[in-house]
């Protein structure tokens, strides 16, 4: 009998001895916790226990029995605990924070923008898994300010840095708020002055013609979209509107930057007569006063109308030549049939049209919506200089007498939009 109860016993001590072991036992060294080639959440067992392993990933709701010593879940954007258990012993041994895959991807590099216009970031954080981690954005906010929607309100003329950061990835935008350029307005606004030649200095030239050349990247170089985004800049965008000058003469002709600037940039400072073709002495920027020998009286510097358009085809990437209105009609397929090109919906922002006005006159379509047809051209009457013109339809029609239409001259329509707006 005692023997029997000595054995009982010795049986029970076992038994409470291996409960002991058991609940001593530190699970959270018997795994890893990783994301695997599948991404997903992985638990691996790096020690043989007696028993089974079993996964929680629901705070002990559900289990999962270990396949191969391995335990898988999918990523959730919701924390939780991951809850293992052996034989008798159950322990949370961590939880999915930071456990996961993120991207943090910034489209812009440099932003250039009005101090009194706003601009939408498009900043995309990508991940899968749950993060505790917060995006951080920092700039100087005496020259913008940012809100909770990623849109940039400027405060000042200026420029600062936005660094922004996710955990270890870091990303860079740089932002120039200037007055140099306005919010690009619904239509042409006749009161922004004039330039009068001594308006903008050279650092000034250098930043607005970094802001033309960006303006025609974004729309795409060598695209009918970046013909439209220098005239667009030229004509909405830039703070001056530019004068009307009868040209003393084109670079064939041995003449360069009078009425005419077939150049890349903006002409609005004299340290750009070094890059003329041909000496200027006499010469001047755009605003400058300079005797117009056509007009027989002295006039501010600009473009006339094939200045004008042949400024806005180099600037876009193409060599069209310093010529005249008429020779900018077979750049393309000219076309007199313009109510047919109407009813067919064939005329496209781009396309320059041309009439008969002081021997011949061309001008850009700029925009196009259900009512109008908005041409720029550089016109000597009226409200002159380098404007917007809309026309109706029977306006366009009696107004125009050809429509160049420049699908094939530009080969590609890159970021095209029929209007500015």
């Amino acid at each position: 009998m005692k023997k029997k109860y000595f054995f009982l016993l010795s049986v029970l001590l076992i038994l409470i001895t291996l409960m002991i072991f058991y609940m001593k036992q530190d699970l959270i060294k018997d795994c890893e916790i990783s994301l695997n080639e599948d991404k997903q959440l992985q638990i691996s067992f790096t020690k043989n226990r007696i028993g089974k392993y079993y996964c929680s990933f629901d705070d002990g709701q559900n289990w999962q029995k270990a396949e191969n010593s391995i335990c898988t879940n999918n990523l959730s954007d919701q924390s939780y605990n991951i809850t293992l258990k052996n034989g008798l012993k159950t322990q949370i041994v961590g939880n999915n924070d930071n456990i996961g895959t993120y991207d943090l991807i910034v489209d812009e590099e440099k932003i250039y923008l009005s101090s009194e216009d706003y601009y939408q970031l498009n900043i995309r954080l990508e991940k899968t898994g749950y993060f505790f981690d917060e995006l951080i954005l920092d700039y100087d906010h005496n020259i913008i300010e940012i809100d909770d929607n990623y849109i940039i309100h400027p405060k000042s003329a200026g420029s600062t840095v936005i660094n922004i950061s996710f955990k270890d990835i870091n990303k860079e935008i740089e932002v120039v708020c200037t007055d140099l350029i306005k919010a690009i307005p619904e239509q042409f606004d006749f009161e922004r002055p004039c330039l009068d030649g001594s308006s903008i200095s050279k650092e000034e030239n250098i930043l607005l013609d970094e802001i033309l050349e960006s303006r025609i990247n974004e729309a795409g170089y060598h695209t009918r979209a970046g013909a439209l985004a220098a005239a667009r800049f030229l004509c909405l965008e830039f703070a001056y509107r530019l004068n009307y000058f009868f040209e003393n003469g084109r670079v064939n002709w041995g003449v360069d930057g009078q009425g005419r600037y077939y150049h890349k940039g903006l002409y609005l400072n004299e340290y750009k007569i070094e890059d003329l073709y041909y000496d200027s002495s006499n010469s001047g920027p755009w605003g400058y006063k300079l005797y117009s020998h056509s007009a027989e009286e002295i006039e501010r510097n600009g473009l006339d109308c094939s200045g004008f358009v042949t400024w806005v085809l180099f600037n876009a990437g193409y060599h069209c030549g310093d010529i005249s209105a008429y020779e900018l009609c077979e750049t393309g397929d000219n076309r007199w049939d313009i109510v047919s090109l109407i009813d067919s919906n064939q005329i496209k922002a781009g396309d320059l049209v041309h009439n008969n006005e002081l021997n011949s006159h061309i001008g850009i379509i700029i925009g196009i919506d259900e009512d109008y047809y908005y041409v720029a051209q550089s016109i000597w009457y009226g409200d002159s200089g380098v404007i917007i013109t809309p026309y109706t339809k029977n306006e366009f029609i009696s107004h125009w007498r050809s429509v160049v239409l420049m699908d094939e001259y530009y080969e590609s329509d890159g970021n095209y939009t029929a209007m500015w707006k």
